[in-house]
Order: C-alpha cells, then sequence, then structure tokens
C-alpha cells in the first residue's frame, strides 16, 4: 500500500496483483459493546464501498446474546462471519480476573487462529479460501485490546489500522499515557494537581478510568502495553465526527507533542449506530415496542446500565424502590446482582437464568403492572431510544450538570471555603469526594454533603415531575441543611448546633 504523507484516505486497494477486490479483516474485542460498532463498520464497507470482510468473532466465554445478535440481523453476502474456536483459559483467569485482563487474555490466545486464516487466505492451495472466491487479506483493523495482531499484520506486509469506539478524549488519554506512565510516580489517583495533557483540558485524577486506577493490576499493565503500540498503526479510524469533537480531532492531528509522539494519522468514520431493525425484530422486542406505542410523548424512563453491567443486591432493591416511588412509566433492563463486579454480566449476558421474582422486592412485578415494565434479557435500544415516548434522562444530568444542582454545589463549598473542581462524571463524583486537612465539623458535613444534596435534588425532581410545587433554591438550602444536622446532631461535634449552625465557622 502507498502510504505518502499528504495522504487524504485510506487507500485499500494494496495487492492488486493478486485481487481486484479489497478484502479486509476486522478483529474487535470480546463483549457485545465492541461486536456491535465493529459489525456496523463490516457492514458498511461492504454494502458502500463494495469491500470483502472477513469479522473474527469469539467462541471463548462467548455470551446467548452475541450469538442471537448475529443470527437475527442479516450481512451482506461480502460479509464472511469467522468463528475463532474455543480456547481453554482457565489457567490465566480466575473468578477474580478483572475483565480488561480477560479480554486481552481471550484476545491473545485467539491470535494464532488469526494469523492461521489471514497467513492462509494468502496460499492459493488453502481449498477453503480460494475456491470460495474470497480474495487475499489486504487490511487488518483491530480494536484498541488488540494492537497484538499488529505482528500478523507485519509478518505479511499488510497494513493495520484501529478502530477506535469511545470518545476521542480518551484516544488523546491513551496516546499520550506511556509518557504520563514514565513520568509519574506513585499512583495517579494521588496526584494532587489536575494530569495535563496536550490537547485535553486537564483530568482530574478522579476522573481516571478504572485500569490506570491501580497500577500494581494486571489491567494496568494491558492498558499500558496496548497504549504503547498505538503508535505502530498506520491510521485510527474513530467513531465519531468532525462535527461532534473539532477541538479533539484537530489536537490529535495538528497538536505538535502528539505528532512528535508519532501520533497515527485519525480518520473520523463515525458516529457508527446500529440502524433500526423492525424487520428482524424478536416477538419479545414487537411486545416491548407495541407497549411504548401506547405511551404518551416523553413519559417513559428508558433504565439500562450496558450489555455486562450489573449491580449489587442492595442496589438492585435501591433502584427497584426508586423507579417505583418515582410513579413515571419506566422499562428496565434488569440483570441478576452481583456483589463482586459491576461487569460480570460482561461476558455472560443472555446466557443466564434471570428470574426477577428471585431478587426484586415481594410481589413488585405486580406493583408495577401497566407502569413499568421489566427486560431479562435483549432489549431494542435503538428503537426505544428513537421514539418519542422515552425521556433519556442521565445522573451526570440531574446530580452535576442541571442549573439547580449546580446552584446548590457552589452554594455549600464557598459556605464551608472550599475549592473543589466538579467532575462530569457521577461516578467520579462520589468516588473522588474526599477532603484534607480540614477539622473535624467541616470533614463531617462534607462526608454528608453530596448524600443529602443528591436526595433533595431527587424529591425536588420528583415533585416536578409530578405538578407538585417547586421549591426554590433557598427551600432547597434549608432542606439539605436539616437532613445533615438529623444525621449528626447526636455526635459530640453537632451536640449544640441547630440546623441553621452547622455551615458557620
Amino acid at each position: 500500500m502507498e502510504n505518502t504523507q499528504d495522504q487524504k484516505k485510506i487507500n485499500i486497494n494494496v495487492q492488486e496483483r493478486d485481487h481486484d477486490i479489497p478484502h479486509i479483516a476486522i478483529l474487535p474485542c470480546p463483549g457485545m459493546g465492541h461486536l456491535i460498532p465493529h459489525l456496523e463498520l463490516a457492514k458498511r464497507l461492504c454494502n458502500y464501498h463494495g469491500i470483502q470482510v472477513t469479522f473474527f468473532v469469539y467462541l471463548t466465554e462467548a455470551s446467548a446474546a452475541q450469538s442471537q445478535y448475529l443470527i437475527a440481523h442479516p450481512l451482506p453476502e461480502s460479509l464472511h462471519v469467522y468463528h475463532l474456536p474455543p480456547r481453554d483459559i482457565s489457567t490465566f483467569v480466575t473468578d477474580f480476573t478483572d475483565i480488561q485482563t480477560r479480554i486481552c487474555i481471550i484476545i491473545r490466545e485467539s491470535l494464532p487462529d488469526v494469523e492461521s486464516y489471514i497467513v492462509n487466505s494468502h496460499h492459493k492451495e488453502h481449498t477453503g479460501i480460494s475456491n470460495t472466491g474470497v480474495s487475499p487479506v489486504n487490511v487488518l483493523i483491530a480494536d484498541f485490546f488488540a494492537t497484538d495482531s499488529f505482528d500478523i499484520a507485519d509478518k505479511i506486509g499488510i497494513p493495520k489500522y484501529i478502530f477506535f469506539c469511545p470518545a476521542a478524549d480518551l484516544l488523546l488519554f491513551i496516546i499520550y499515557f506511556p509518557i504520563l506512565d514514565s513520568q509519574v510516580q506513585g499512583e495517579f489517583v494521588d496526584l494532587k494537581e489536575p494530569i495535563k495533557i496536550p490537547g485535553c483540558k486537564p483530568l482530574q485524577p478522579r476522573d481516571l478510568v478504572d485500569p490506570v486506577r491501580n497500577r500494581k493490576t494486571d489491567a494496568y499493565n494491558w492498558f499500558l502495553h496496548h497504549a504503547s503500540r498505538f503508535q505502530l498503526a498506520d491510521g485510527v479510524l474513530i467513531n465519531t465526527s468532525q462535527d461532534l469533537e473539532p477541538k479533539t480531532i484537530k489536537a490529535l492531528r495538528e497538536d505538535p507533542a502528539l505528532r512528535q509522539l508519532g501520533t497515527p494519522r485519525i480518520y473520523p468514520v463515525g458516529p457508527l449506530i446500529k440502524p433500526s431493525s423492525a424487520k428482524v425484530m424478536k416477538d419479545e422486542d414487537s411486545y416491548i415496542t407495541a407497549r411504548i406505542n401506547q405511551q404518551p410523548e416523553d413519559s417513559v424512563i428508558f433504565v439500562s446500565f450496558g450489555s455486562g453491567g450489573t449491580l449489587s443486591a442492595e442496589q438492585t432493591t435501591e433502584s427497584a424502590w426508586g423507579l417505583e416511588l418515582s410513579r413515571k412509566r419506566f422499562i428496565w433492563v434488569v440483570r441478576k446482582p452481583v456483589e463482586a463486579d459491576a461487569s460480570a454480566a460482561f461476558f455472560s449476558v443472555g446466557n443466564e437464568e434471570n428470574n426477577p421474582n428471585e431478587y426484586l422486592p415481594h410481589e413488585y412485578q405486580n406493583r408495577i403492572n401497566g407502569v413499568g415494565l421489566l427486560v431479562t434479557t435483549w432489549a431494542p435500544q435503538t428503537e426505544l431510544l428513537g421514539h418519542s415516548s422515552v425521556e433519556v434522562e442521565t445522573t451526570e444530568h440531574l446530580f452535576i450538570l442541571c442549573p439547580v444542582i449546580m446552584e446548590l454545589w457552589q452554594y455549600f463549598m464557598s459556605s464551608l471555603k472550599v475549592c473543589w473542581e466538579m467532575p462530569f462524571q457521577f461516578n467520579s463524583l462520589m468516588l473522588g469526594w474526599r477532603l484534607g486537612g480540614v477539622n473535624a465539623r467541616v470533614r463531617m458535613v462534607w462526608q454528608l454533603l453530596p448524600f443529602a444534596i443528591c436526595w433533595e435534588v431527587w424529591n425536588e425532581r420528583n415533585r416536578r415531575v409530578h405538578g407538585g410545587r417547586a421549591k426554590t433554591n433557598y427551600e432547597l438550602q434549608i432542606a439539605i441543611k436539616q437532613w445533615i444536622h438529623l444525621r449528626s446532631s447526636n455526635t459530640d461535634i453537632f451536640k449544640h448546633y441547630s440546623a441553621s449552625q452547622i455551615l458557620h465557622q
């Protein structure tokens, strides 16, 4: 493939002496969240560009949802799904192995089969390839945690690319991460100052992605290993567009510090979203959409924690009560609770027996009948989120970004004389909520504050949704002080304080 400095697009017409039709091999990571966008990329390459695509799918620890998805959705004739044989990884993992490490081990153990397929595609005597008219693989596109497959591409002499599905800001962090690893001593989460990354807003340590929060873990080592190999790629396809993330894309292409690191060429190709598929909708999906068609506009809350996301038993119960007491119509993709791992369903979605009556409050389904709907398998998310009845509400908007709560955060921090930059994610807010170098009174108020604010804002949200009288911000401030006072007045610190005095110096 001719790859000059002024090249404007990916030239995939390589090795034309072998075949006229390009043949791209796509290697995603295991898991539905990776399979779906990579498969959408494959379908577009086939349908819009007339390209042959081999799409690798893992049978190692494959979920039932993966098989169901591939069967239910028709594929272009030029798209060939190749199932990588199951591998025994029991000697490398335990029940406590983190999700990133498990993914990387599955990929590592499957790479010999990937290499065998790609190498054999170049051998005319390999009847499984030549007799079916499939041309030799001449481009490889790999997922983030599959960069070890680059060695296969180099052995054959074909270009290799990364298809990056998350936000472009994370790509900035990954490309610069090997430099951070060499410069920072100790744990990133213990840093007192924001982390500076070229072309990116300074990153608060509490906002770091999970794999890099502990340098002693296998997940950290795998993350660093693959981040260090990004510069080996001939280019990175990102699942976004110039209009969605213009500043980040400009930085990835033009920032001098990043260019000096050998940042690959960047190709925005998204956003790639699975289109509505009414023609292949299952009976259960049809029932869900029929139910939602009967609801008023902007009246239904859709609750889902992703294909592999799970909650603990306590969190599941609290979510159930919250949805029921909200008296809002809702659709909840509910998973069997797991105590140890928030990503426990990553490899088992669709496999497990999932009976909500075993873990939800007694008679729950009877009480929510006609208001709430529980989905125990796979929900038609694209159809649901595109429906006029579904109201999309996020914890980040409700507890961090809406004007009411932003004013409350600012008031209480100013009252406590604390300077604290708010994160953009609710999980980061709760995990990073700690304060040092203050007296016992401020420390106790600080520990109780996020719970008090979020509780009162949640109550206020429900009042407004159901037509109640909206409180002023001053009334909310008083209610929050009373909440904190109620839970601290029995301590020596606040024994003689009234609710109005808890913020006084």
